[in-house]
């Protein structure tokens, strides 16, 4: 069981997104305590107006809102009248169990998780304290409810997962290189197109400037997916694009097309090279990868750091 309490945000804005998944019929509200109505007989602005009467009375917290994700693993299937009980259980132990909340289960994923929204403004207006609550009251309640329903622990998934994503994350990054080493990748958009040929979708990150600062990529064929920070240095979305753009410089005389994927700073520029610019030097350098003079994509990308380096502190 995994439980993580998030602070703040609007109570109107938790609940409009459960309300919206089941409106899509991928949640359903299971549990609603301290209302005068069944769960099942609310009304959205019946469900709200509950929360916004105790929020009135404390004018001065702005930070009001408690919403709890809980997650369980993949394996265990538990019935709606145990998932009500964790929750009820749950919620007396970090000290919420007077307080009126909604659970939600959602039903999008293969993992079965629970969303839990309340207040901490209370029925005398007082705010309940907060502070630590999640390394303190929510990781005792955690582990007490673990123990008590028989189920996986948090730190024996969290081992476990990391131990099936170790190969995961191998096979994914060696095909990344693959891709790249192979040649005939000029740009970031030819990169995103070639790995998803291979069943891999490469989700961009860009900001309302239409600059791009991350990338995720999804396996379909084991069903992970992975953040290019979590892959290593060298598999971040700059990174990615000065390796893709070293291995267009290995095309000699090569006139390429722009990549439409615009970078954030310090990212790679596309340029046209002159004829006789060859594969050899720091060209080759930059391409080095595993199995190529035995340097990894992060050692490469480390020493260049290290040149930049140098060559500030000369000047």
């Amino acid at each position: 069981m995994v439980a993580k309490v998030i602070i703040g945000g609007s109570i109107t804005a938790l609940i409009g997104y459960n309300e919206q998944k089941v409106k899509r019929g991928v949640a359903e509200c299971v549990l609603a305590n301290g209302f005068l109505k069944d769960e099942t007989a609310l009304t959205r602005r019946e469900k709200v107006a509950r929360f916004m009467r105790l929020i009135e009375r404390n004018q001065r917290t702005k930070t009001n809102a408690l919403h709890v994700p809980i997650s369980f693993s993949p394996e265990e299937k538990i019935s709606r009248e145990v998932l009500n009980s964790i929750a009820v259980c749950y919620m007396e132990k970090i000290g919420f169990g007077e307080q009126p909340y909604l659970v939600y289960l959602h039903l999008d994923t293969d993992i079965q998780h629970l969303h839990i929204v309340s207040t901490l403004i209370q029925e005398d207006g007082r705010r309940i304290p907060v502070h630590n609550i999640g390394r303190n009251e929510s990781a005792r309640a955690r582990r007490e409810i673990e123990q008590e329903f028989g189920l996986v622990k948090a730190e024996t998934r969290g081992k476990l997962n990391r131990m099936l994503q170790e190969p995961r994350k191998k096979a994914l990054k060696k095909m990344i290189d693959q891709a790249i080493l192979s040649g005939g990748i000029a740009t970031l958009d030819a990169f995103v197109a070639t790995l998803k040929e291979r069943n891999v979708d490469v989700r961009l990150h860009t900001n309302s400037e239409g600059r791009t600062f991350g990338i995720t990529f999804y396996d379909a064929k084991s069903k992970t997916s992975f953040k290019g920070s979590e892959l290593g240095k060298a598999y971040s979305v700059n990174a990615i694009g000065r390796r893709v753009e070293a291995s267009r410089r290995g095309s000699i005389g090569t006139r390429v097309p722009h990549s439409s994927i615009g970078f954030g700073d310090g990212a790679a520029k596309y340029l046209d090279l002159p004829k006789d610019t060859s594969p050899s030097g720091k060209i080759v350098f930059d391409l080095i990868g595993e199995g190529h003079s035995g340097a990894s994509p992060e050692s490469t990308l480390r020493l260049s750091k290290r040149k930049k380096r140098r060559k500030k502190k000369r000047r």
